[in-house]
């Protein structure tokens, strides 16, 4: 597993803090007080649309999966660098899935790991694209260090984190260490794939992929981040792959084009712009 600097354009990590009274949790190991504290944990997606640009010149967006964050001791850390992640780690950078390490947290006794993702229309978790955050709260008490971690969606096997081993949640007089944070991330590559140029990749139209929408699974043939023609062609009669297959879009496009072609005067051009 190797790092890089975290551009601090792209996310951004803030902390505050309310008194709390619920129950709280930490790894095993740590020695809670009797009074925990409520701490929120913000990370924005600063990035704006199309900020990403490939090898191609062709514009994406930079995303965010859904996350975790943990409260624990000094003691513990999620990955080490220089090692290869072990399975949840990279389930979580190379899918954004969260759920198996979530279960390996609560397993090793940390009751304060939670999720954190953006949130859609319907309030579903959701990845973070340009402009979106991500709103949790955990309980810490003096001592404590937080670890927060989340899938880099352009990349292989990328994800951003703190240090291993976290950072401290409270100073030396046990006060939260309240405001922007963003310099303790990093990018890191897990080391469990290698890395490619992401071209030849699937782009659908809706980027979050909300289940029950009407253009849910559509590949996106519009645009400036369009997605690659070897798979808006590449079925074996030349039309997309996927289930919007049989609506056989790049025909029909191919067909519009061609009739347009041929009753234009002599000389003039056309575009054709989909509306819907």
């Amino acid at each position: 597993m190797r790092r890089a600097p975290l551009a601090t354009a792209l996310l951004s990590l803030l902390v505050a803090c309310s008194g709390g009274d619920d129950e709280a949790g930490t790894l095993e190991g740590t020695t809670p007080p009797a009074e925990p504290v409520d701490i929120q944990i913000v990370l924005t997606n600063l990035s704006s649309p199309g900020d990403l640009v490939s090898s191609t010149g062709i514009p994406d967006d930079h995303v965010f999966a859904p996350g975790i964050a943990v409260v624990h001791d000094d003691h513990w850390a999620l990955f080490s660098e220089g090692v290869a992640a072990d399975a949840g780690v990279e389930a979580l950078a190379e899918d954004g899935n969260n759920a198996p390490l979530l279960d390996t947290l609560e397993a090793a006794g940390a009751v304060d790991a939670a999720a954190f993702a953006a949130k859609d229309d319907t309030y579903a978790d959701a990845p973070m694209l340009p402009g979106d955050e991500a709103v949790l709260w955990v309980e810490a008490v003096p001592g404590d260090h937080l670890t927060v971690a989340t899938m880099v969606g352009q990349s292989n096997d990328w994800f951003a984190s703190v240090v291993p081993g976290g950072f401290r949640l409270f100073d030396a007089d046990g006060a939260v260490r309240e405001g922007d944070h963003t310099a303790e991330l990093r990018f890191y590559d897990a080391g469990t794939e290698a890395d490619e140029a992401a071209r030849v990749v699937p782009r659908f139209l809706d980027r979050r992929l909300r289940y029950g929408r009407p253009d849910y699974g559509r590949l996106d043939d519009r645009g400036t981040a369009t997605c690659a023609v070897e798979i808006l062609r590449g079925a074996d009669d030349g039309s997309e792959l996927g289930v919007f297959h049989d609506r056989y879009v790049p025909q029909r496009s191919d067909d519009l084009h061609a009739a347009i072609t041929e009753f234009l005067p002599l000389g003039w051009s056309h575009d054709v712009v989909l509306e819907s």
